[in-house]
């Protein structure tokens, strides 16, 4: 009975530890939101580097990143969008999410064919991704003052504004729209 008790202390312990390991370890994840993942040391020197902006950066802990949890929301007026017929309409005076670069909405609903990541991006040009990483079909971030969206879990796969893959574990780009701006309103080409 003695050594039972034992073991299951011990069995605590170790996973005590393990957890206070990542309490440390985390700010280190948290600090940077790049990953050149399985990149030789050739293709890293001639890639950019990716440098986001620590001022403005929606940071994911540890367990946000292995849970895929998203820091990008949808908007808080949800009438600021509209579907049909293949294009989404998204009304820029009420999205007060994209009126600063670096900010970001996420569209989903209203039937949809898939969901989408709108941004103002750090060359305060609008885009648009299907918001779904090539790799594990996660939901994307863009990393502010970088010029990339990001895959918000543990892979960080990082893609330019092109939708061209810089680094991670995706092996292929992602999907972006054509967007227009009329007036006052974001149109995003869906066919």
């Amino acid at each position: 009975m003695i050594k039972n008790i034992c073991k299951r202390q011990y069995s605590v312990l170790i996973i005590l530890s393990f957890f206070s390991l990542f309490i440390f370890i985390d700010p280190v994840f948290s600090q940077t939101e790049t990953n050149m993942g399985d990149t030789t040391s050739s293709e890293i020197s001639t890639k950019p580097e990716i440098k986001p902006n620590p001022d403005k950066s929606s940071k994911r802990n540890f367990f946000q990143r292995m849970l895929g949890k998203s820091a990008t929301k949808p908007p808080e007026d949800e009438s600021c969008w509209e579907y049909s017929d293949g294009l989404i309409t998204v009304d820029l005076i009420k999205a007060s999410e994209l009126s600063e670069s670096d900010g970001s909405i996420s569209l989903e609903g209203k039937n949809l064919p898939d969901r989408i990541l709108v941004i103002r991006g750090d060359d305060n040009d609008y885009h648009a991704f299907k918001n779904s990483c090539a790799h594990g079909k996660r939901r994307l971030d863009p990393v502010p003052g970088a010029g990339t969206v990001q895959c918000c879990s543990m892979g960080k796969s990082t893609y330019d504004y092109h939708g061209k893959r810089l680094a991670g574990a995706a092996k292929d780009d992602i999907v972006i729209y054509d967007v227009k701006v009329e007036d006052s309103k974001l149109v995003i080409v869906l066919k």
